[in-house]
């Protein structure tokens, strides 16, 4: 049948080979062929668009389109099943894994082994991380590296130390100088960041060591940063596993409706001439390649269902949040250690309180708000948040360019963070001073897709912001409150009706200031409540946390 359509560039003609037609549609200005798709392009233009129609009418085309699918995707074999989702629950059992994974994780497990190098592109809070701790472990894939965006490695650390605590984890930072053992332990992470440092004529010490070493797996944590063929970081990825044996990628968004992103993570895990041939044949099946005067265009898409069809058989999983909700709890909380920069200053405060503390009862003590010691406690609390900013912009950078198209929620305690974080990101924010009328403006706002990012005052924005949850199921705390109930009211914006997700809560928290006091505090309900009930406040209880500091009794 001969056929055509359009979009709004433009035409697409198809017929199978006749001498004639070829003849007079290549009179078209700028008319070009796709072989893979077997069909015309012809730009849009107001000249050509009278003839292209008559010409279109005179010799009986229909609008609409056709599909051939590919010998490829007919022709495909799925690799053979090495292990069963059963298997693998039965396996973690043996191996005595701290963690047991959900049976959706089992799914993506053996999926993970039985494709060998793949990439899993399961949705944010669907376990990624575990599900690959949980592939390495059973296959015995180590040494191990581990390349990740720089604000989660040491987040990989602590999930290892949760799926199995034996397991030696080293962790490679930027600094010059670094523990030269961090190489012999059974993982090693490092982060994008490194792989940048120094160019392929001259790598760095650390770079060296990657490829000496020889590994036995390779994880591209956010593959989709590597998506970019003349990036330093993706030039230097394919370096360190041209020899690596084993190869997985992890991302939840792989690609946004440009299918050309995926030549790259698919060529680093080494697996995309055997799932789809060669590049060119690539691009002009999915991507509805075009020449131009400037060289061949790969913006687009086409044949999308075979693609999706032709990833599920070759090498990629996917699952959204919904399609495992019911396995899923309502709120998916992680914590991530946050470094402080001003680590001499907080010290030095730190240091002033307990001496302070030493000297005085403080059962009898003012608990006036200006008491010098409850002065000391804000003093804490503010250097801890300033010096934790270095981080949080990062986390959020990399958060955006790893969750495309998503929003994220960011709720925080004190005003000049906050305010600081929104000029540099150009958001929007919620706190005191903001009009109630100016607030569900911008909750209308962020509701409808206008901003990706909303920064928020945690008792501002804790009530009163119907409609946060209609678009968005991820939170980042980058400070906490003193009061559990405060807590409850900020989770409770993404958690109420019209959430269609699972919620995924981020703590960015520094284990070595007063945030892990906070925290503990927060957590520890009935003691918090036994205070009130007794007159107490939270400031008392983080004033005697820290007394049983001083005195090593915590």
């Amino acid at each position: 049948m001969n056929y055509y359509y359009k979009d709004n560039q433009y035409w697409y003609v198809g017929f199978r080979y006749d001498e004639r037609l070829v003849k007079e549609i290549k009179r078209f200005v700028g008319a070009g062929y796709n072989p893979e798709n077997k069909e015309w392009y012809i730009p849009f233009t107001l000249p050509t668009v009278a003839p292209l129609q008559k010409w279109l009418h005179d010799n009986g085309f229909v609008e609409g389109m056709n599909y051939y699918p590919s010998k490829r995707v007919l022709e495909y074999q799925e690799p053979p099943v090495i292990i069963t989702p059963e298997d693998v629950a039965i396996a973690c059992k043996e191996l005595g894994f701290k963690r047991m994974p959900r049976p959706y994780q089992c799914e993506g497990i053996a999926y993970m082994i039985n494709h060998g190098n793949c990439i899993n592109g399961d949705d944010c809070g669907l376990g990624k991380t575990g599900q690959t701790i949980a592939t390495l472990e059973l296959m015995d894939a180590f040494p191990a590296l581990v390349i990740t965006p720089a604000s989660v490695k040491y987040n990989w650390k602590k999930e290892w130390e949760k799926w199995n605590p034996t397991r030696t984890v080293g962790v490679v930072g930027r600094k010059k100088k670094f523990n030269e053992n961090v190489w012999q332990n059974d993982v090693i992470i490092i982060n994008y960041d490194i792989l940048g440092e120094r160019g392929l004529d001259k790598p760095t010490a650390k770079f060296k060591e990657l490829l000496k070493k020889r590994w036995a797996s390779c994880v591209m944590d956010e593959i989709h940063f590597l998506k970019s063929e003349k990036a330093l970081r993706t030039k230097m990825a394919k370096k360190i596993v041209k020899t690596v044996p084993h190869v997985w990628g992890l991302t939840g968004t792989l690609t946004q409706n440009k299918p050309a992103d995926l030549i790259q993570p698919f060529t680093i895990i080494r697996r995309f001439e055997d799932i789809f041939g060669s590049t060119k044949e690539f691009k002009y099946r999915y991507c509805n390649a075009k020449m131009t005067v400037f060289g061949m265009d790969c913006s687009g898409f086409s044949n999308l269902e075979e693609l999706h069809e032709l990833l599920r058989m070759g090498g990629y999983i996917r699952r959204n949040k919904r399609d495992v909700l019911d396995e899923l709890p309502p709120m998916v909380e992680q914590t991530i250690d946050v470094p402080i920069s001003n680590t001499r200053e907080y010290r030095k405060a730190e240091n002033n309180l307990l001496e302070y503390l030493e000297k005085i009862d403080i059962n009898k003590v003012n608990s006036a708000v200006n008491a010098p010691h409850l002065v000391m406690i804000q003093t804490l609390k503010q250097l801890s948040i300033e010096g934790k900013l270095p981080f949080i912009t990062t986390y959020i950078k990399e958060w955006l360019e790893a969750n495309e198209g998503e929003q994220l929620l960011v709720f925080g305690v004190h005003r000049m963070p906050l305010q600081q974080l929104a000029e540099y990101f150009k958001a929007p924010l919620i706190q005191g001073g903001v009009s109630a009328d100016k607030k569900q403006q911008i909750v209308n706002e962020f509701s409808n897709g206008g901003h990706r990012l909303l920064f928020a005052n945690i008792q501002s924005a804790g009530t009163g912001t119907d409609g946060l949850q209609d678009n968005c199921s991820s939170l980042v705390y980058i400070e906490l409150p003193d009061k559990s109930a405060e807590l409850e009211q900020a989770n409770a914006r993404l958690e109420r009706m019209g959430q269609r997700n699972s919620i995924n809560i981020t703590y960015l928290l520094s284990p070595d200031t007063i945030d892990a006091d906070i925290k503990e505090m927060v957590a520890d309900k009935g003691m918090i409540t036994g205070l009130v009930n007794k007159g107490g406040n939270e400031n008392e209880l983080l004033t005697k946390k820290f007394l049983l500091k001083k005195n090593g009794k915590i």
